[in-house]
């Protein structure tokens, strides 16, 4: 039996490259149109943590064939990693390839907060609530709220956070935020 264990722990481990992803496994409303194995691989590896592998696989994925949801989520990771630029990048490419991929333009209105850019963050985010594929709009006016607060603009992020409720009424954070807001307007 202990000779068993020892054969085991020699063998290679061998990475998947491209295997099948639940719908359930996808975060942030992006619906499962992206058909390419590597593609899906990288959505595993980035639900994992695995951002080094999650990266290849969304480069491979694009390598095969451009799309929107490859690019948004190579920004994703890049953001994750710390190089806002190069996510800012990725999901330029993303709205550049399907100008009404919601998803892009939320995470680029994220990106220009995180970078001080309330101007450029509000006109992404007010595209991602146009858009026709819609990303998540409970982040959205989330996001939108966090911007205008940021800008002093009190009464529109609250209206902000209030819509944000409206998509998702057990948000926690949001409802602590919209407390906040609400404290400082009375």
């Amino acid at each position: 039996m202990e000779r068993h264990r020892d054969e085991r722990k020699k063998q290679p481990r061998v990475k998947p490259t491209a295997p099948q992803t639940p719908a359930a496994a996808v975060p942030h409303g992006i619906a499962p149109r992206n058909e390419d194995p590597f593609f899906h691989s990288g959505m595993l590896y980035q639900n994992a943590g695995n951002l080094p592998a999650a990266a290849a696989c969304f480069n491979r994925s694009l390598q095969r064939k451009p799309s929107p949801e490859a690019f948004t989520q190579l920004g994703s990771v890049l953001g994750l990693m710390g190089d806002l630029d190069a996510a800012i990048t990725q999901c330029r490419k993303a709205v550049d390839l399907n100008p009404e991929f919601g998803v892009a333009w939320n995470d680029l209105g994220f990106y220009y907060i995180e970078k001080h850019s309330y101007d450029d963050a509000e006109k992404c985010l007010q595209k991602a609530i146009s858009a026709r594929i819609p990303g998540p709009q409970a982040q959205i006016y989330y996001n939108l709220s966090r911007c205008q607060a940021s800008r002093g603009m009190v009464g529109a992020a609250l209206s902000a956070i209030e819509n944000s409720l409206l998509h998702d009424p057990k948000a926690k954070r949001a409802r602590e935020v919209r407390d906040e807001l609400a404290r400082f307007l009375h």
